[in-house]
């Protein structure tokens, strides 16, 4: 698959998910509605390889200086974290799925700024993250 066609079918994906959670947060249930039980469309194996294309994604745009795509990658990196913590019940995982998310969002907003130190810093403590935990869990 040539690098253009993974950039638009992670694109896509991102863009997707943004709409998606968009109309979660901005949907407001009856007053006699409960919102189902969360329970992610993908595997684990699937997450950790759509997380690998934006990980590629976040450091791409770090070395070209491409900010907002790269900002982009990290948001979507922040949403998936919060999704892996419904893809195993071992409160270690959860711990480490938490993290990454908040390692990603910290990533996001310097990006943002288009603070490479702290991007590459935060890209940096966010590789670790994701390597302490398939460590642990990873078979």
């Amino acid at each position: 698959m040539s690098r253009n066609a993974v950039k638009a079918f992670f694109g896509v994906l991102g863009l997707s998910t943004i709409l998606t959670i968009g109309l979660m947060a901005n949907a407001e249930p009856k007053s006699d509605a409960k919102r189902p039980d969360f329970k992610p469309v993908m595997d684990v194996h699937q997450q950790m390889e759509c997380q690998g294309g934006l990980f590629k994604q976040v450091k791409e745009g770090l070395l070209d200086k491409k900010w907002r795509p790269a900002a982009d990658a990290a948001w979507m990196l922040t949403e998936l974290g919060n999704i892996n913590q419904y893809q195993h019940e071992d409160a270690q995982y959860i711990k480490f799925a938490k993290a990454m998310s908040d390692d990603c969002a910290t990533l996001a907003k310097a990006l943002k700024k288009k603070d490479e130190a702290a991007a590459k810093e935060a890209l940096k403590l966010v590789g670790q993250r994701c390597g302490d935990c398939h460590d642990q869990f990873k078979k």
